[in-house]
């Protein structure tokens, strides 16, 4: 479904930017293919034993990485009582799948250029909140670090940057 940008959508300086920009919205990612004024939203799956918060809502998306062709996409969110999932796409986000990594309120992901290795921090119980790896595009997901910050990843995936926040 085409939605024009929003006010909440900040896009910056467009003539500068190539590839795809992504913008996320409640259980569902916003995806523009083509630096042009339509974008097209696309439903993430909801899962049968997905918490909805008091309000009604559910998964919010609030991160989004891509492989350097924007084929692959990673996403990630929390604004949900139990947190939210990983989705990985690898149709440049017309299809959605949840991964196998834990609910947690995700607040950075990254991946690598080719969207196989991907990295995520996710804020939750404090016994599975940290930095999350994949190195099978989502597939798996294994906790690598307790602490939580921003992160980033080399373009081959074999450096992977966290910037630890000071409160963990």
């Amino acid at each position: 479904m085409p939605v024009r940008p929003a006010n909440h959508l900040h896009i910056v300086n467009r003539k500068h930017l190539t590839g795809l920009l992504f913008a996320p919205v409640l259980q569902f990612i916003i995806v523009n293919s083509a630096l042009a004024q339509d974008w097209t939203a696309h439903e993430v799956p909801a899962q049968s034993d997905q918490t909805l918060d008091p309000d009604g809502s559910g998964w919010q998306f609030t991160v989004v990485a891509s492989s350097a062709d924007g084929v692959k996409l990673v996403a990630g969110g929390g604004g949900n009582l139990s947190g939210a999932p990983i989705c990985v796409s690898t149709n440049a986000g017309q299809t959605w799948r949840v991964t196998s990594a834990p609910l947690l309120h995700w607040t950075s992901v990254a991946s690598s250029a080719d969207g196989v290795k991907l990295l995520a921090n996710g804020l939750g119980d404090e016994s599975i909140s940290g930095v999350y790896t994949s190195s099978d595009s989502g597939a798996i997901w294994r906790r690598s670090a307790s602490f939580l910050g921003s992160v980033a990843s080399s373009a081959d995936g074999t450096k992977l940057v966290v910037v630890k926040s000071p409160e963990s």
